[in-house]
């Protein structure tokens, strides 16, 4: 691998805030919740995509509350 193609893989690009994010948050929270079920207590949209108007990368971060056995 040249060191120009490492250099790439390890660069963090932030991105001006996506009005969409919320969206794309929503969808995969549907997703969570309907693979974990009655399991899902609660689930959140955190991170710097959860913050209106924030430039950041481009990762949806969700913290879910699940039930403990």
């Amino acid at each position: 691998m040249a060191y120009d193609q490492y250099l790439g893989m390890n660069r963090i690009e932030i991105k001006p805030y996506n009005k969409d994010w919320p969206n794309q948050f929503e969808a995969e929270a549907l997703k969570t919740k309907g693979a974990l079920a009655f399991n899902c207590f609660s689930i959140y949209h955190i991170g710097s995509t959860s913050v209106p108007n924030l430039p950041a990368k481009e990762k949806i971060d969700i913290y879910c509350r699940v039930k403990g056995y």
